[in-house]
């Protein structure tokens, strides 16, 4: 039929285009849907590995969780895991075979800042002039960055390349990130989504905006979302989990942030005296963002502990708690598997 239709575009009545529409929508269609099949085949299998390192019974929830999540009659609230959010990757210069996905909150700023000191020569001539978490964008904006870990493999060319990325708890990465955008006067000159100095406020719209770009809707992509949003969303983690290094940063351990550092800078092919002086140098500086020595944190952190945002920190964040293995909140099954809402509760309950 396609070659009369080439050959013969007389012939095409109406109802023979509509028949043949109609039949390379439904293979288009069928396709579609095996690949989709496939798609959540691999994450499920994904899923139930990582859950495996909680105890059989957060196990065998997770699991349950996730077909719940994909299934037609969907039951949970919980945010989807592993939806494509914008990733992003810097690399270093050669000789040095590093690549790095910056999480926001995750200590991105002074990472970035590390790989571009790496990645620019005219940078590094400076030793004593700059100040590497704060110079970066400056150098590097444009250069060094990649957004598919496909280019990395491309540019790796078959060598043993260090990619890595930093993940941190979920209930304090999210604290951070309100902290740094939604106090009164912040730094990041942020109005919160108008949600200023309430955490719940922040917290319920981040939910109705994973919920919208989930659905499609682009205009969600927001600087809050960017930053309070699922970590799991970032650094195709559904293709990429077993190719990037995963370390666990807390701004409490700085000793392990800065061991990590260093493991990596060296298997990366940096120089001895460079990693010297990046480890040097952070350790006797903070980002001026840095939030978990902020007094003013411990009444939101009291905030965050009330069962009701208990509960939507779950909601959003739960499949972080599961794949990078940190505890979840002590809630009962029941209040995991919440019934599927239309609308967010009310502040006031």
């Amino acid at each position: 039929m396609l070659n009369k239709l080439i050959q013969q575009p007389s012939t095409c009545t109406s109802a023979l285009c509509a028949a043949f529409a109609y039949v390379m929508y439904v293979r288009l269609r069928v396709s579609y849907d095996l690949e989709t099949l496939r798609i959540r085949s691999q994450q499920q299998q994904l899923v139930i590995r990582y859950a495996s390192n909680q105890d059989r019974h957060t196990a065998f929830t997770a699991s349950k969780l996730f077909h719940q999540n994909h299934g037609p009659g969907r039951s949970s609230n919980i945010i989807r895991p592993f939806v494509t959010y914008y990733p992003s990757y810097f690399i270093t210069k050669r000789p040095q075979r590093i690549s790095y996905c910056p999480i926001p909150k995750n200590m991105s700023t002074v990472v970035s800042g590390i790989i571009c000191w790496l990645f620019s020569p005219e940078f590094r001539h400076n030793k004593n002039n700059i100040t590497i978490t704060n110079d970066h964008k400056r150098s590097c904006y444009h250069k060094n960055g990649l957004h598919a870990f496909d280019q990395v493999k491309k540019l790796a060319h078959g060598e043993k390349w260090v990619n890595f990325a930093m993940i941190r708890e979920p209930e304090e990465r999210f604290l951070s990130g309100f902290m740094f955008m939604c106090t009164p006067n912040n730094t990041a000159n942020s109005t919160c989504e108008g949600c200023i100095d309430d955490i719940r406020c922040a917290l319920e719209t981040v939910i109705e905006q994973a919920r919208r770009f989930i659905a499609g809707d682009f205009s969600a992509r927001t600087y809050l979302l960017w930053h309070l949003g699922p970590q799991n969303w970032r650094c195709h983690f559904q293709k990429n989990m077993d190719n990037i290094r995963i370390f666990k940063y807390s701004p409490r351990d700085q000793q392990k942030t800065l061991t990590d550092l260093t493991m990596v800078l060296t298997e990366g092919g940096v120089k001895s005296a460079d990693i010297d002086f990046i480890i040097s140098h952070i350790s006797r500086h903070s980002t001026r963002h840095a939030t978990y020595r902020n007094t003013r944190a411990d009444y939101f952190r009291k905030q965050l502990k009330k069962l009701q945002m208990q509960k939507m920190l779950v909601e959003l964040l739960y499949w972080d708690y599961i794949l990078f293995d940190y505890p979840l909140p002590a809630l009962h099954e029941s209040q995991l598997l919440l019934p599927l809402k239309k609308t967010l509760p009310n502040r006031e309950e």
